[in-house]
């Protein structure tokens, strides 16, 4: 079983609201404390949205109750299914790996979001994850990542049950940079083990 969908079951049956499990709601006052902090850099009030990692659905249906037209990709079919009992059928939720060659061909979007999953993804499996987002973002949108990192090179850190990939800043901007995504615009939540990146990307002129 993917661990994704192991974890989404066991929050599911616990009666927790998301990811995150009893602090989901801390989770949520950082989602739209960060997201809102986002949409007033871009000022874009519309558009189509394609979340990649979208779990059980918090992230687009915030963008969804804001009257952007969204996607939601994610592994979990717990994740899924639960993501589409929170809405009215409005948001698009799609069971496929973020990862998938052939994910939502000959569709782009205005802004696509990294939904915490980025820091989950490890060797080729990144790579694969920046091509898609590279293909499926229209030549003027922009690609926004919320990512845990290291504060340093070759620090690791455990949060939660999953592996996590941890780089660094640095790294993480020449990763997107050799695909052709530069950054304009970042803040950290810095603390003590390692930190959290919120990036906004475009393509290279």
């Amino acid at each position: 079983m993917n661990p994704h969908e192991k974890i989404y079951r066991e929050l599911k049956e616990a009666g927790h609201g998301g990811w995150g499990g009893k602090k989901h709601q801390e989770r949520l006052d950082s989602l739209d404390r960060n997201l809102n902090r986002l949409l007033d850099y871009l000022q874009i009030t519309s558009g189509k949205v394609l979340e990649m990692g979208s779990g059980a659905g918090d992230v687009s249906i915030w963008f969804n109750k804001r009257g952007y037209q969204v996607t939601g990709v994610e592994i979990s079919e717990t994740a899924v299914a639960w993501s589409r009992e929170k809405t009215d059928g409005s948001v698009d939720f799609i069971c496929s790996s973020v990862t998938e060659e052939d994910l939502l061909m000959n569709q782009t979007f205005d802004l696509i979001v990294d939904g915490n999953c980025l820091h989950c993804l490890f060797d080729e499996d990144r790579h694969k994850f920046y091509s898609n987002v590279k293909r499926l973002l229209k030549a003027d949108g922009y690609f926004y990542i919320s990512s845990a990192i290291a504060n340093n090179e070759g620090e690791t850190a455990v949060i939660g049950p999953l592996d996590r990939c941890f780089v660094t800043e640095d790294h993480l901007k020449k990763e997107l940079s050799s695909h052709s995504l530069i950054c304009i615009k970042s803040w950290l939540n810095v603390h003590e083990k390692y930190s959290h990146f919120y990036g906004v990307f475009k393509h290279k002129a």
